[in-house]
């Protein structure tokens, strides 16, 4: 008996308004995105909960004002993304590329960095929370201004 062989294919969502798709719903809870490539695709406003992006391209993706639980991020590519005005609580970044990625006047609780790359990555006025930059892979012109730090920890580089 042969076994059948599977094809996979590569979600693409490049430049999609994520809006359309209702991902706040509780049955997308725990809804693994792996590998897909979802550049320039829109995320804002939204409520995602329980999720894993692993391995996506989210280059330029836009999660402005979005409201993120427990979501992470491992080895994603987000270059130039926007989390302005987002609210994040217990997630992470994990090996992900942050290179120019705002962050400005989000609020950000619970978070670790670990193996990610900042560069020119943006937290003005933002507000963190037992907030791990400990072991980030690179960190290169990182902007902390105006920016509220409460029982964070780093390595590398002046927080407060």
């Amino acid at each position: 008996m042969k076994k059948k062989e599977e094809k996979q294919t590569t979600l693409d969502l490049q430049d999609a308004d994520m809006r359309s798709f209702n991902l706040d719903h509780p049955k997308d809870n725990g809804r693994i995105f792996k590998g897909a490539i979802m550049k320039k695709a829109n995320f804002s406003g939204m409520a995602l909960k329980d999720m894993i992006f692993e391995s996506v391209d989210l280059e330029g993706a836009n999660f402005e004002n979005t409201h993120l639980i427990s979501v992470k991020f491992v080895d994603c590519h987000l270059k130039d993304a926007t989390f302005k005005g987002t609210t994040y609580r217990y997630g992470s970044f994990k090996g992900s590329n942050l290179q120019g990625v705002s962050f400005e006047r989000a609020e950000l609780e619970s978070l670790s960095y670990s193996g990610a790359i900042l560069i020119y990555t943006r937290f003005a006025d933002a507000k963190l929370f037992r907030v791990s930059f400990e072991h980030t892979k690179e960190k290169e012109n990182v902007s902390f201004e105006s920016a509220d730090l409460k029982d964070c920890s780093g390595t590398g580089f002046r927080l407060f």
